[in-house]
């Protein structure tokens, strides 16, 4: 009976933690319809780069759809390459879209995100 009891509060604890277990970077993280409309130009159809910098899913806060992504990720803000992990490149952003396109190492006179290479065609 106690070796009983035991393994139920030991199976109760693993089940508890594992519920707590965050999200990484570049888990799923979907917009709402409202931002979705928002994430196509009104002008050409064509899909923007949107990010939302308080998303409730992300352990960073901040989830990012790629213009050729299919699907938005939670990803981190970042100074330098160093600062994302691999295979993600530091990229420079303003104003919801990306100002270049191009990787960077220095970020410190604009806002750059960690997107993933395969978002970039990399």
């Amino acid at each position: 009976m106690r070796n009983t009891a035991r393994a139920f509060w030991i199976g109760l604890s693993l089940l508890a933690a594992m519920g707590c277990v965050e999200e990484g970077l570049f888990t799923e993280c979907p917009f709402d319809e409202t931002i979705e409309a928002n994430c196509v130009s009104s002008e050409t159809g064509v899909a923007l780069t949107c990010i939302v910098k308080e998303h409730p899913q992300c352990p960073e806060d901040i989830c990012l759809r790629w213009e050729s992504a299919a699907q938005a990720t939670c990803t981190q803000s970042c100074k330098a390459a160093t600062d994302c992990p691999n295979g993600s490149q530091c990229t420079p952003f303003q104003d919801n879209a990306s100002t270049a396109g191009e990787t960077t190492t220095d970020c410190a006179l604009q806002t750059c995100y960690c997107v993933q290479d395969a978002d970039l065609g990399l």
